[in-house]
C-alpha cells in the first residue's frame, strides 16, 4: 500500500469567495500549534472528535497520521479551517458561504 506525504513547501494562498476583502493563507502545522487546533476542534466535538484524537495520540506531525496537518487562516491569522490530507482526507472549517447573488 503506498502513502503519499506532503512535504512543508505547500503553502500558499486561496480566494474562496470573490467578494472576500482577503485571500485565506494555507500552510502545514506545527509541534506547537496543538492548542490552538485542538479549541479550533474543540468547538465541534462529535464531527472532529477522529482528527483531535490524532493530535492526542500522535501530536500534529507524526507518520501515525498517514498525512499530514494544515491549516487554513484568514486575513487576521484566525484559524478558519484544519485538514489532514494523506491516506484519508478529513477537514473540519467554519467558513460562511458567500451569499446567493441570484436572490438579490
Amino acid at each position: 500500500m503506498a502513502v503519499t506525504m506532503i512535504g512543508h513547501e505547500s503553502v500558499g494562498t486561496f480566494r474562496g469567495r470573490d467578494d472576500g476583502p482577503e485571500p485565506s493563507t494555507i500552510s502545514e502545522l506545527n509541534p506547537g500549534d496543538e492548542n490552538e487546533v485542538l479549541a479550533f476542534l474543540g468547538e465541534r466535538p462529535v464531527h472532529t472528535v477522529v482528527m483531535a484524537s490524532l493530535i492526542h495520540d500522535n501530536g500534529l506531525v507524526s507518520q501515525h497520521n498517514r498525512g499530514s496537518f494544515y491549516a487554513c487562516r484568514d486575513s487576521q491569522g484566525r484559524l478558519e479551517g484544519v485538514v489532514l490530507l494523506g491516506h484519508a482526507t478529513t477537514s473540519s472549517g467554519q467558513i460562511t458561504p458567500a451569499p446567493d447573488k441570484s436572490l438579490a
